[in-house]
């Protein structure tokens, strides 16, 4: 049984947001597809939800500044509604998905079974 320091000391040095931890929950394949899906579906409504609070204000910059206004909208939006989902889902999967332990995450450098 591992003593109570030694989980003090594991809890401080755990991070809160661990993406590459996500990351690979992600493309691992012992994760439920159903939790995959799950957390990406959670990126996408909030960036939704990010994207409908934006309206006003990209309406604003579009009457100010016409053309640079556009460009930007599109490329802002355009980087947000494809990085922001994966970076949400990456950031919950591991509070969603739970590997079992006889199914190691794959180190770096291993190739791919």
């Amino acid at each position: 049984m591992p003593s109570p320091l030694h989980l003090v000391a594991h809890r401080a040095t755990r991070r809160f947001l661990n993406f590459r931890l996500g990351w690979q929950l992600l493309r691992h394949p012992g994760v439920p597809t159903g939790k995959k899906v799950l957390a990406v579906l959670v990126g996408l409504g909030v960036t939704g939800a990010l994207v409908a609070c934006e309206i006003p204000l990209e309406g604003v910059l579009g009457l100010l500044a016409p053309g640079v206004g556009f460009v930007a909208d599109v490329a802002i939006d355009g980087a947000e509604v494809f990085i922001l989902p994966v970076l949400i889902a990456t950031a919950l999967m591991p509070y969603m998905a739970r590997v079992p332990v006889n199914q190691p995450l794959p180190t770096p450098g291993s190739a791919p079974r």
